[in-house]
This record gives C-alpha cells, structure tokens and sequence, in this order.
C-alpha cells in the first residue's frame, strides 16, 4: 500500500471500530467479466485482506454465481460453510447471512428455516441480477414471508440503477416488511442509485445502505450527506474481486463526516443492526 493508505489504515486501527457488514467466502464460477473464472475464498483468505484493510470483525456471507448442479445441496454448502467459519473465528465473525435460490421453491423455503433455526445465521443475502429475478419478485416475496417469523432478521440485497435490482424494488420489501432490516448493497454504482434510496431511508427506520463500490464523486458525498449517517453501514466487498477496500479509503479521505458520524457508519449502526456485542 502507499504511504496515505498505510496513515489511513494507521489511524482506523487507532481511533476506530471497523465491521465490515459486506464479506464474502465460498465459491464462484464467475460474475461476468470480473471474475471470468472459478473462484473460491476460504476464511482465511478474507481475514488476509481484513488484516490488510484494518477491519476488526466481518458480517459474512456467500459468493453469489456458486456452482450448483446438485441444486440445494449446492446451496446448503455455501450456507454451511459460513456457519463453519464463525464458529472457527468467533472473534473475527460474528455472525453471518445465508443465501437461497428462489428457483428451488419449496426447497428455499425450508433452506431459510434451517438457516435461521439451524445454522443460527442472522438473514439472507440476494443477488438478483445474477440470480435471474426480479427483486421483489413473488418468490422472493414468499421467502420473505418466512423469513419474517425470526426476530431480527435482516436481508442484504445487491441494487442496480436498473432492472431487475432498481432500489425503489427493495424500498418496496422494505415497506411490505417492516420487522425485517433491510441494508442495499453497492448501492452508488452510480450516484443516480445512491440518490433513488434517499425517500425510502428517510421514511422508512428498517432500509440501509453500505458502503461497498461507491463512486468518488462530489455529489455522491452530497447525497450521502442527505441520507444521513445513521442509514449508511460500512461494506468493503474484500472478499471477491479486491482486496483493497476504496470505500474505507473514500470515507476518510472525503472529509464530508465527523468522527461521531464514521463511527456509526463503521461500527455502531452494524452493531445496532446484527446485535453485536464487542
């Protein structure tokens, strides 16, 4: 790293709680020309770059793009394999979200009860660009539908600035399911996205966004501002494609947040949100 990336680092380990509510582990076969080829991150791997990036604990989840040809069994690994890994490093992940295939209908459906019951994971994470469906799909929907019987559930969800991941489709879950948390990831991949989450956040108390992918913009840091930092939760996505975490970067370089505002988005609102008790 060079030297403003080793001060900055310096100065998180020192002034600041990191939890990283975006990190991945399992397996892919690729996400279009990102990851053109198989890709598997062990626990190990993630605390490498956790380490590298001055991250204390990460809310981990699977690769989406895993392959599947046994179906849910496939699935049921991913899931297992995160289980593993926070009971392997409790005190680098403290817990962790599962993932489902809307496709496997009924099989979904009772792969969110063992996840929740089971496996002890705090929720869901969906990708429904590259799981072929809209967000608020009725299947998703009916996924939800179980979902919600478990307190404090939350559900990660992958937005786009278009279909079939728009973020109004994930304000609408959010509305239709009040007692489930909802965060958006990489969620300013465009600063048009980013501002498209501004009325539901501000309406509604369940809807988040992270950090993960943001662009560097002038009004990016102006629309973060409006959504508050007490709708912002740090995602560093360092698990998969990179291993550095710009978003981490961005935030302290921006100047655009006090110190009690980075510590809500680097810790306490993730804390809130997981019930995590450092």
């Amino acid at each position: 790293m060079g030297k403003i990336s080793e001060e900055i680092i310096g100065r998180l380990r020192k002034e600041f709680l990191v939890i990283d509510v975006h990190a991945h582990i399992g397996e892919t076969i690729g996400v279009g020309v990102f990851l053109p080829k198989y890709l598997r991150v062990t626990p190990e791997v993630l605390i490498k770059n956790m380490d590298l990036n001055g991250t204390d604990l990460a809310v981990i989840s699977p690769l989406v793009g895993y392959p599947s040809p046994n179906g849910i069994k496939d699935t049921m690994r991913q899931n297992d394999w995160i289980a593993e890994a926070i009971e392997k490093y409790p005190e680098r992940f403290p817990c962790g979200l599962g993932i489902v295939n809307p496709y496997e209908g009924d099989k979904a459906v009772e792969e969110v009860h063992r996840i929740m019951r089971d496996l002890k994971l705090k929720g869901l994470l969906f990708h429904t660009s590259f799981q072929g469906t809209y967000l608020n799909n009725s299947s998703i929907i009916r996924i939800l539908e179980e979902l919600s019987k478990y307190p404090g559930a939350v559900v990660m969800a992958h937005t786009t600035g278009w279909a079939p991941a728009e973020p109004w489709r994930l304000g609408e879950l959010a509305e239709r399911f009040p007692n489930i948390t909802f965060i958006s990831a990489h969620p300013s991949i465009s600063v048009g996205q980013l501002a498209q989450h501004i009325p539901f956040c501000r309406r509604l108390k369940n809807l988040y966004v992270d950090t993960a992918l943001w662009i560097p913009e002038d009004e990016t840091w102006l629309t973060a501002k409006a959504l508050g930092a007490d709708r912002i939760v740090y995602g560093g996505d360092i698990g998969g494609i990179a291993r550095v975490s710009f978003g981490l970067l961005q935030l302290l370089l921006s100047g655009v947040f006090s110190d009690e505002e980075l510590e809500q988005i680097l810790s306490k609102n993730a804390m809130k949100i997981f019930n995590i008790k450092v």
